[in-house]
């Protein structure tokens, strides 16, 4: 189909291959010289889904003289050759179907489209004399093109659980919608739903099917591409599944104890995880900023235990699961550690306001000093350490505080260092009521340029927020 022969007639390479016999003898570049082979294309495309074997012909060479070998390097590239990879290929002319894969994908990226590498080989002839002398030749191959059908299922946006909590009834339930992060699902395979624990309940079992799978029209609701389990750890909570409802249902029981439950499931790569956790939401701090009457919120980090939150400290405090009670409070147990019998409230840090950082599993907890916090942005090239962008604490409002002149584009540092700053949560420029420690965006004046009251009140996730008043 390619039509091409190669390595006819092949010329000396000297100027980059030195003869490996005496410099002064012509028998084997006259041997390179009078080689005579051909070399083709052996495939046009490569179906990752259907192929077998672990390798495919990728040329075609004709008989070598048995003074000759030949080795070849493979360089598959963008159709716009804006990009390429090099690949293993044998003296034989065939290629791993799983580099190929992995070469495409790296290309292309993780998607189920087809797409087209650009072939180039280069051979490598060694002609070797009787005298034991060896000359090696270059040459470069006409570059083809190959056509990879990828092996990658098709990920949709949405999926949807299904089990004995709604008895297996085949219908949307946004209640039990698993998503991804938001981007590309193939960049970002890992769907996932967080969901409270049944009361009642001490084992779930379910499927997960897409969201073309409902019924809607005069389009009947399908099983065929369910996500059915078929293979899993003892304890259910971890394993593989299908694409196409060959296997069993997703089972496992609910640990005592447990409030919520996280299920993950990679579409591309065909594995799930379940997590239950048995932590909660926030625990709270309490004290004697406040006479021992205001808990505040320190917010879950992740489902390990760990909370996290800011506030003002002046005097000894304590820690409690619970807002409305002091039923299991945790107590100091001696530096940097809590029990829930401890032997006191944790020591006065010194008045001031602190990051707060608390580990139940480890029992630890741990404090930072916010010794400033600085509006920083487009109004001051973005200095972090300007002193004359410095906030004030406010003990009677409890927030941070500065008249400054804005521009759209600002956010807030904590110690003149970018480590923890807050901006805009969910990539919002506006969200004023909703500040967040994690990748927050640059925020907008929202009256636009002039000079502006700034109230910040932070304490934990969620309840981060700032008051911009014009003047």
């Amino acid at each position: 189909m390619f039509g091409f022969a190669l390595l006819a007639g092949l010329a000396s390479c000297k100027g980059d291959y030195d003869d490996w016999g005496s410099p002064q003898a012509n028998s084997q570049k006259e041997l390179a010289e009078k080689v005579a082979m051909t070399a083709q294309p052996a495939v046009s495309s490569i179906d990752m889904q259907t192929v077998t074997g672990d390798s495919v012909q990728f040329v075609t060479i004709g008989s070598l003289a048995e003074n000759q070998t030949v080795a070849y390097a493979l360089e598959l590239q963008k159709e716009d050759a804006t990009d390429s990879r090099i690949v293993d290929m044998d003296a034989q002319g065939r290629v791993a179907v799983a580099d190929i894969d992995h070469a495409s994908n790296e290309l292309y990226g993780m998607n189920p489209n087809e797409r087209t590498l650009v072939a180039k080989v280069t051979a490598y002839v060694t002609c070797t004399a009787s005298d034991g002398g060896a000359y090696t030749t270059k040459r470069e191959l006409d570059a083809f093109n190959i056509l990879i059908k990828p092996a990658l299922p098709v990920i949709e946006t949405a999926y949807y659980m299904v089990g004995s909590f709604d008895n297996w009834s085949l219908t949307r339930n946004e209640d039990y919608k698993l998503v991804n992060g938001g981007g590309d699902v193939y960049e970002d395979p890992v769907f996932t739903i967080t969901l409270m624990a049944p009361a009642d309940a001490t084992e779930m079992a379910f499927k997960v099917v897409p969201e073309s799978a409902f019924a809607g029209g005069t389009k009947v609701a399908s099983w065929d591409n369910a996500r059915a389990c078929t293979s899993s750890e003892a304890d259910g909570l971890s394993g593989t599944f299908s694409f196409n409802n060959v296997g069993t249902d997703f089972k496992f029981n609910i640990a005592e104890g447990t409030k919520k439950i996280r299920i993950s499931m990679n579409m591309l790569l065909g594995t799930y995880s379940i997590t239950l956790i048995s932590y909660p939401d926030f625990i709270y701090e309490i004290g004697d900023e406040s006479v021992w009457k205001v808990p505040h919120p320190l917010a879950a980090v992740n489902d390990n235990g760990l909370y996290e939150g800011f506030y003002y400290l002046n005097g000894a405090f304590k820690f409690r699961p619970n807002i409305d009670n002091w039923l299991g409070d945790f107590e100091w147990n001696g530096e940097g550690k809590i029990s829930e019998n401890g032997q006191s409230n944790c020591p006065d840090p010194g008045a001031g306001f602190y990051k707060i950082n608390v580990d139940l599993a480890a029992m630890t907890y741990s404090l930072m000093e916010v010794k400033s916090i600085t509006c920083v942005g487009n109004h001051n090239n973005w200095d972090k350490a300007d002193a004359n962008c410095h906030m004030t604490y406010n003990t009677e409002l409890g927030c941070w505080e500065a008249t400054l002149a804005l521009v759209n584009g600002f956010k807030f540092a904590i110690n003149d260092e970018w480590t923890y700053s807050w901006g805009g949560a969910n990539g919002q420029a506006t969200a004023y009521d909703n500040l967040t420690l994690n990748n927050g965006k640059d925020l907008d004046a929202p009256e636009g340029d002039g000079t502006y009251l700034i109230q910040l009140y932070v304490s934990c996730e969620g309840f981060n927020k700032v008051v911009l008043t014009k003047k």
